[in-house]
């Protein structure tokens, strides 16, 4: 979900159709033997070995051995790295590296399920490739913050309350990273971070040259969204020389990641809120069941603060077997957590919103458990693909763990939290920059690498970026909407203004990155960026095809897309 999965869990991923790579049953039909559902039943190969998977012509997957260190000759361990290509049907297309973001996002997951959607945004002439980075899914090592006999404990483990008093939350996330560094200072999850990631896609593309035969150097293309901008930008700073193309979406400022502590991702939150009543205002009280009998924008937005506050001080219960599998209660940190998640996907989160925020206004919370209980149905329905190699990996993966565990590698010894009154200066900025997103991500991605010690091998550290300028190979195109809840615009043109020749793109839409949103605007630059090398004016913006509560989608596709969308805005 979004760029971190502790504060966002309530975004709609996948819905739970038939699972493309789930193991079938041997129904004694020959026929099918070549094809594998199972990456477990992939020889993993020092070699690009592609086989056909997922019952689908266009995809084929291959498990690749790589040394845990390149540059360690005494290091004879191995881990596998898995990967999978939607083929454009043509063997000697471009192939375009894409990364969904997290980090703990799955590679695989997505493109077993929307390939498509990618080969429609970037163009059906390339072939699309994507992998799970170290430590996700499929690809080792494990990582979890309780390896090995510890597995068993896991579910015993609790976190403090966000309702809880800070000086509780701070020492339980203290407790909780120390713990994590004790259980793995024996593990290979160090060899984890984003650097690691990205000698993996660099050692990838250099056999995947050979293979075809090609000669001279080969070039990176790559495709990557939210968390995947920070392993585009690492690439792009590392290997400027071999830089073929690279569309950058959503960006994360990656000079904070590299610190673990990331205020300017709440730059543009507030934004994102302002356009919900901007737009459920414009709709009017037919389109927009939040509209009430406010005469302003303001005063909906008034309304909405007036709710939170009367939610803070009652909440509503639910109890109705009709409507709820368990009781429960509506507070405000609920009803903040779940807006802030519905920015990233304005289109269809929307309208959805207005009626949850409407029926609590009147003390009835059906249809926010309603879209809770959706949204669990399908997030364990979209659960990254469940057959895992078990030589290389644990089989009770979990993405919330990778992402902390990478997160806290990249960070390394720059993370500047080391006291409460540290937590309480770092808070102190979040809650400047954002009203609507700075207590809820000051409370959860913020405090993440309390007490985490895990140092990436020297090989794998980053050394950081240059400040007067990184020329690559060719310029890179970042891409960002003016209204990303959780990476702002600000990012892009920070980061943009590292990398000589780069262009900023903006799209006028509110989500997170510029697919959010349809606008055929946009996709006709980023393909002309791919095909022509052209790069779009500076200080293009894009205008979205379609508005929230105002539009319908085409029928049809409109659905499907919709769907793939989704699951692009669950990491």
């Amino acid at each position: 979900m979004g760029r971190f999965t502790t504060f966002v869990t309530a975004g709609l991923a996948a819905t739970a159709a038939a699972r493309p790579w789930e193991r079938r049953q041997d129904d004694g039909d020959d026929s099918t033997d070549s094809m594998v559902y199972d990456f477990a039943d992939i020889e993993p190969s020092a070699d690009i070995v592609w086989v056909p998977c997922f019952d689908d012509p266009k995809l084929s997957c291959a498990n690749l051995y790589v040394p845990m260190d390149y540059y360690d000759d005494n290091n004879t361990d191995w881990t596998t790295i898995a990967w999978i290509k939607y083929s454009s049907g043509n063997d000697s297309a471009q192939d375009i590296l894409f990364n969904p973001g997290g980090p703990g996002g799955s590679g695989i997951d997505y493109v077993a399920t929307s390939g498509w959607f990618l080969a429609e945004t970037l163009g059906e002439q390339y072939n699309i490739i994507s992998f799970d980075p170290r430590g996700v899914n499929n690809s080792g090592p494990g990582l979890t913050c309780f390896p090995g006999d510890l597995a068993d404990w896991s579910d015993w483990y609790t976190a403090a309350s966000l309702t809880a008093p800070l000086p509780e939350q701070y020492a339980s996330n203290k407790a909780y990273g120390e713990f994590c560094s004790a259980a793995n200072a024996a593990t290979n999850a160090s060899f984890s971070g984003t650097v690691a990631t990205t000698q993996d896609i660099m050692y990838f593309i250099d056999e995947n040259h050979l293979a075809k035969g090609l000669d001279g150097s080969a070039e990176l293309w790559f495709y990557g969204v939210s968390y995947g901008t920070v392993m585009g930008q690492t690439l792009a700073a590392l290997y400027p020389d071999r830089i073929g193309r690279m569309i950058l979406d959503g960006n994360v400022y990656g000079v904070q990641h590299y610190t673990g502590v990331i205020t300017s991702d709440v730059d543009d939150t507030d934004i994102a809120f302002h356009s919900f009543f901007q737009y459920c205002y414009a709709a009017g009280p037919a389109r927009c069941a939040f509209y009430g009998n406010s005469t302003t924008q303001q005063q909906m937005e008034d309304r909405y603060i007036s709710l939170l506050q009367k939610l803070r001080d009652e909440p509503v219960g639910y109890a109705d077997l009709d409507v709820a599998s368990y009781p429960g209660v509506v507070r405000d940190v609920d009803i903040s957590s779940t807006a802030f998640s519905m920015m990233y996907d304005a289109l269809t989160n929307f309208p959805t919103l207005a009626v949850i925020l409407s029926e609590l206004e009147n003390g009835v919370a059906d249809a926010y458990v309603a879209y809770q209980t959706a949204s669990s149905d399908s997030s364990i329905a979209s659960r990254s693909i469940s057959a895992r190699n078990p030589v290389a990996h644990d089989p009770n993966y979990d993405s919330s763990e990778a992402l902390q565990l990478i997160t806290c590698l990249d960070a390394n010894t720059n993370y500047p939290v080391d006291s409460y009154d540290d937590f309480l200066d770092a808070r102190a900025l979040y809650m400047q920059e954002s009203f609507y997103g700075g207590n809820g991500t000051s409370l959860t991605n913020m405090p993440m690498c309390v007490g985490m010690s895990l140092s990436p091998p020297p090989s794998q550290r980053f050394p950081g970026f240059e400040l007067s300028g990184i020329s690559t190979a060719f310029p890179i195109l970042f891409t960002n909407t003016l209204a990303d809840p959780i990476t702002p615009i600000s990012s892009a043109e920070a980061m943009s203004a590292l990398f000589g020749g780069s262009v900023v793109l903006a799209q006028n839409s509110t989500g997170h990155s510029v697919t959010s949103s349809k606008s055929q605007c946009s996709v006709q630059y980023m393909q002309e960026y791919l095909s022509e090398g052209w790069l779009p004016p500076r200080d293009t913006v894009c205008q979205p095809d379609v508005l929230p509560f105002m539009d319908e989608e085409e029928e049809g596709g409109g659905e499907r897309r919709r769907l793939a969308v989704r699951r692009l805005r669950s990491w």
